[in-house]
Parts: C-alpha cells; structure tokens; sequence
C-alpha cells in the first residue's frame, strides 16, 4: 500500500510544475511583465523533468499505454505553450522599444 506522503509528494510533482506554468503566463500576458517569462520558462522546464522524465518513464516501464498517451499530450502541450510565450516576448519587447522610439521622436 502506498503511504499518504507518497501520494502527496506525487501530486505536488504533477500539479506544481502546472501551477507554476499558469502564473508565469497570466504574469507574462495580462499584467504584462517581462519576467512572467522566466517564470514560465522555469515552470516548463521543471514540467518536463518531474512530469515528462520521470513520469512518462514510469508509465513506459509498466506499460500503462493511456499513461504514456497523457504524458505525450503533456509534453506537446508544454512545448506549445513555451513556444507561445517565446512568441510573446519577443512581440512585447519589441512592442515596448517601438513605443520607447516614438516618444523620443
């Protein structure tokens, strides 16, 4: 039987990579700061480690086929999202420098 404080860790390691992703995103596109980026960029990359990695692993040791169906959709979905906000950023820093530009004009 598996304890209460594996359980627990186990769903920290799942939800606190996405929760970390959903904040560096709303950080970066409504309130519009440049670091909800690195927030963002953090949060995929600890996505990727803790769920993809070792997940996905594990759904490929036991052969769990549905398992490995979502950590695939997981990983799509996490390189769809941090290929957005690369787009993101570049636009807003781009945004701000012509705005920078035509008040000094």
């Amino acid at each position: 039987m598996v304890s209460l404080w594996v359980r627990a860790l186990a769903f920290l390691m799942l939800c606190v990579p996405g929760t970390i992703v959903a904040a560096g995103a709303y950080i970066q596109a409504v309130r519009n700061r440049e670091w909800g980026f690195i927030l963002l960029f953090v949060g995929v990359v600890a996505n990727l480690i803790f769920v993809v990695f070792n997940a996905g692993l594990n759904y490929a040791f036991v052969e769990d086929r549905w398992g490995q169906i979502a950590i695939s959709a997981d990983f799509v979905t996490t390189l769809f999202i941090l290929g957005i906000a690369i787009i993101n950023a570049i636009v807003s820093l781009g945004f701000s420098k012509g705005v920078e530009d035509s008040r000094e004009a």
